[in-house]
């Protein structure tokens, strides 16, 4: 440019030489003024570049910010839904941030440090919406969620107020750039105008038509100036004419066309074309040369970036130098994009695993839930019947689908059982300030059956602390409550008869005495043993025995009033509770008709049973307990099985003395074994008519230490009931077949001279002892006494219990020989069917009708008849409790061959009746027969 102004101001021929200097002075000014436009130039351009730079990073600020958004209000949506979808999310995130750094990186320079400080907070936001996907798929406690989406709101307002910050600060410096620049070109302009114009002025020496050209020429100039200042880069300068400066011209006209061309590679750069080929015009072109490197270097950051939007995050990129700001902010943004990148890169491989593993969990937890007995629901707090939300096992469960409950409010409460409603709706009423809740009550399912469940819940509050639901789960519990409704009547109810037990009885018992309190009336128990019962559960079998507890258990029901408690104690003790009971005379009519009940005899297994019953009856009108009522109650049926048994007897308070009398006496049997205190004294049975001694039955008599000697009716019901009255039997069996025997080795006869025969009673307990036969045969064969000489008499009451079974032991008697004659015949209610089936040899007739002979014309009558029924059936007949020569005589003329009673002889020691055995042959007794009699 300044070797073509040179030139032509050297073809200028000024003739005057006087004006050289202001010409060369305004020459050198024109030159200035061109610098000065040119200076202009390069401003426009250096704003241009200064656009470049700072918009990339005003849209990458902007474009960051719109995938902010994005991603927040994606994660709240999935996070409201508790679906967090989150490798979608990570997709979404690192392609918005990849676009947003290619479109920065498009033809500008970055600041470095802004690049990484927008990255670093950029990626503390992704960590904390990674970390609350992990909460979420864990499944972790919702306040943990709460937590992390503030903590991820109050980073998402961080980044967006730094990146409106730092587009707020993009934006200013772009304006204020462009306003510099254009007001510094004005500037240029203007000042060089002037400058020109007094050019013009201080050059009027120079010729005239010199002056004009060159003015033209600077006015041309300045318009030009004008027009570059305003950006109209396409400016011509207007043609002038004289050699003079057309060689300035033509130069400033080259200029303008470099300036256009540097003005449209400066356009396609801003549209984005970064691989524009920029050539320098000379090597002197220094502007060319900068421009085109900058081209260049754009380029090749164009191709970086194409590979890292391709995905390639290997390429590498350098710093042209240490001076290369850009291209070392350029690296690190690359660096942190790699390294980001490669952190989603492993994020998608673990969230694809976390997915597979996610969706294995649900399959899992909805097998689970639709497998589990259990149904979880959740409620409302506001409306605690309201269902919010039930699983899908509850169709299983109950019947209802889950829809049905969640659509109706009052579905729930609906179908509670009414009496349970009041109670389950107060509890939850309460359940706010309880915090937690177990209740069971009852729900009817589809089929309108009412099942039994349990329900459990608990409050569910927030962080803050405010209610937010009810969440709990039911149970079906009815197979558990039917067990506990078997368990609860097994406590309290006998499980072979159903009746009540011992403490069921007990409970009832207390209760009635608290009320008897309150109304000021009885309360009376009756306490009952069936009598035998042990010896026909022997004999039958405990099968057997159980079906006669049962038949017994039913007939007490029958005789009894609804209201009263009828309980079976245990064994064969029963007992009954009447209430409000005015007088004893309501208590005794219900014991008779119990006792007369008990009279029919029992079908068991295909055979009549006799089961009568001894009762004790207690009354009170409140004060004692209930054990003391039983003890008394227990008390008074003994005494009724002393005085015969089945009968009934009153409590009286003398009992409790008698009670323990017979404890003491008990006592005292089982050591009088062990001491041989027993005596058996032998009572001789004689012909009537002749007055001699054919035999003699056996009486124990026991030889107390303190009490003298005690009657077998004092202790043999003890016996009896204690089993002492099997060891005893032996003793007696084993005593009096040695006595016999000792009376065949006196030579010692009867009436006729035959054998003497021995009587041994039997109880009714021994005769239902399976094992009786064998302890006979044993006593006669270790004394050697022949079975036709022993009789065992039986009474008529024991010959009626369990027929069947005595019927088998008394055969079994017969089979080894021995005779068999039933005592107390009369007293009982034995058939003539009963004396054709049994092996009877004989009949004793019981004291009481014998004591009546001549003064009770019915006790006549029946002697009569029984004598003759012996007659009739081939019978001995022998009568007890002769005591007068009236009763005697009256015998012999009914025909009565044989008797004993104290009118003959009282029971006697062996020795004292070795004695009358020995004048038996000849004197007999030593007793006149009635003369009537013979």
């Amino acid at each position: 440019m300044f070797k073509s102004l040179s030139a032509a101001f050297e073809r200028l021929q000024f003739r005057q030489k006087i004006i050289l200097l202001p010409t060369l002075a305004a020459i050198v000014i024109a030159v200035v003024l061109l610098v000065n436009a040119a200076m202009g130039v390069a401003n426009e351009r250096r704003l241009t570049h200064l656009e470049h730079g700072y918009y990339p990073s005003l849209q990458m600020s902007r474009r960051l910010k719109e995938v902010l958004g994005v991603t927040q209000r994606r994660l709240q949506d999935a996070v409201a839904a508790t679906d967090l979808d989150y490798l979608a999310l990570a997709d979404s995130a690192s392609a918005g941030f990849r676009k947003a750094i290619q479109s920065a990186v498009d033809g500008a320079e970055l600041d470095r440090r802004r690049v990484a400080e927008l990255d670093q907070e950029f990626s503390a936001y992704y960590r904390i919406a990674r970390h609350t996907s992990e909460v979420m798929i864990r499944g972790d406690a919702s306040d943990a969620t709460i937590a992390l989406q503030d903590s991820m709101r109050v980073r998402y307002n961080e980044l967006q107020a730094r990146l409106d910050s730092s587009a707020a600060r993009d934006s200013a410096a772009v304006d204020r750039a462009f306003i510099a620049a254009r007001r510094n070109g004005r500037i240029s302009w203007i000042s060089s105008a002037i400058l020109m114009l007094m050019c013009v002025t201080a050059l009027g020496s120079l010729s005239r038509f010199t002056s004009r050209s060159l003015l033209g020429a600077i006015t041309g100039a300045v318009r030009v100036a004008d027009r570059l200042a305003e950006g109209d880069m396409a400016a011509d300068f207007p043609r002038v004419t004289p050699d003079e400066v057309g060689q300035l011209l033509r130069s400033m006209e080259r200029m303008t066309s470099y300036l256009q061309e540097m003005s449209a590679v400066a356009s396609s750069i801003a549209a984005g074309d970064l691989r524009v080929i920029v050539a320098p015009r000379s090597d002197a072109d220094t502007f060319g040369i900068a421009f085109q490197h900058m081209t260049q270097y754009l380029s090749e950051m164009a191709a970086v970036a194409d590979q890292l939007s391709a995905g390639n995050l290997d390429v590498r990129v350098k710093p042209r130098s240490p001076s290369d700001g850009f291209g070392i902010a350029f690296v690190a943004m690359i660096e942190n994009l790699s390294r980001v990148i490669g952190d989603l890169r492993s994020s998608e491989e673990v969230n694809r695993n976390l997915a597979v593993q996610l969706a294995a969990a649900r399959e899992r937890l909805s097998h689970l839930l639709s497998s589990s007995p259990a149904v979880i629901y959740s409620r409302e707090v506001a409306d605690g019947c309201a269902i919010t939300y039930v699983s899908a096992n509850v169709e299983s469960q109950l019947g209802y689908e889950p829809a049905a409950w969640l659509a109706e409010p009052s579905f729930w409460l609906n179908r509670l059982h009414p009496d349970d409603r009041v109670q389950v709706q107060r509890a939850l009423d309460e359940v706010a300030h309880q915090e937690h809740l177990i209740q069971e009550y009852r729900l009817r399912n589809a089929s309108g059956e009412y099942r039994w469940v349990r329900d459990e819940l608990r409050l569910v509050r927030d962080a803050g602390g405010v209610p937010l639901e009810f969440v709990g789960y039911l149970v079906d519990i009815t197979q558990r409550k039917e067990l506990e409704n078997q368990l609860t009547k097994l406590a309290y109810h006998d499980a072979l008869t159903g009746l009540a037990n011992r403490t069921l009885f007990r409970d009832r018992v207390e209760h009635a005495l608290a009320r008897a309190g309150r109304t000021q009336t009885m309360v009376a128990v009756l306490f009952l043993d069936l009598d035998h019962f042990k010896t026909i559960n022997d004999s039958l079998g405990h099968a057997e025995g159980d079906r006669l507890l049962v038949a017994i258990a039913s007939r007490l029901l029958n005789a009894t009033r609804g209201a009263d408690t009828v309980a079976r104690l245990g064994g064969d003790e029963f007992a009954i509770l009447l209430e409000d009971v005015v007088q004893d005379e309501d208590v005794i009519v219900v014991a008779e008709r119990i006792t007369e009940a008990m009279r029919r005899p029992v079908a068991v297994a295909g055979k009549e049973v006799l089961a009568s019953t001894s009762i004790g009856i207690a009354r009170c009108s409140g004060g004692e307990s209930a054990d003391a009522l039983l003890r008394n109650a227990d008390l008074a049926m003994y005494m009724a099985k002393r005085h015969g048994k089945a009968h009934w007897r009153l409590f009286e308070p003398s009992m409790h003395a008698a009670a323990r009398d017979r404890l003491e006496l008990e006592a005292d049997l089982r050591v009088a074994f062990e001491r041989g205190e027993f005596r058996f004294l032998y009572q001789p049975v004689i012909h009537l008519e002749t007055g001699k001694v054919i035999g003699a039955e056996a009486l124990v008599r026991w030889h107390h230490p303190q009490r003298g000697i005690v009657m077998p009716l004092a202790f043999i019901p003890v016996a009896e009931e204690t089993d002492l009255i099997f060891g005893l039997g032996k003793l007696g069996l084993s005593a009096a077949c040695r006595e016999a025997r000792s009376w065949d080795a006196a030579g010692f006869v009867g009436a006729e001279g035959e054998p003497l025969s021995v009587m041994v009673n039997l109880s009714a307990r021994q005769l239902q002892q399976s094992s009786l036969p064998d302890h006979v045969a044993h006593a006669l064969s270790e004394t050697g006494l022949a079975p036709h000489r022993l009789v065992l008499e039986i009474t008529e009451s024991a010959v009626m219990q369990q027929t069947d079974s005595t019927l088998a032991t008394l055969n079994a008697l017969k089979a080894i020989g021995v005779q068999i004659a039933m005592d107390d015949f009369g007293t009982g209610y034995s058939s003539l069917s009963h004396l054709q089936r049994f092996p009877i040899d004989g009949l004793k007739i019981d004291r009481s009708f014998v004591s009546g002979l001549g003064t009770s014309r019915n006790d006549t009558a029946l002697v009569r008849t029984v004598i003759a029924l012996g007659d009739t059936l081939g019978l001995r007949t022998i009568a007890e409790g002769i005591e007068t020569s009236h009763q005697w005589e009256m015998l012999i003329t009914l025909g009565c061959k044989y008797g004993q009673g104290f009118l003959f002889a009282r029971p006697m020691e062996p020795e004292r009746l070795a004695v009358v055995l020995r004048d038996n042959a000849t004197t007999g007794l030593g007793i006149r027969v009635p003369t009537g009699a013979a």
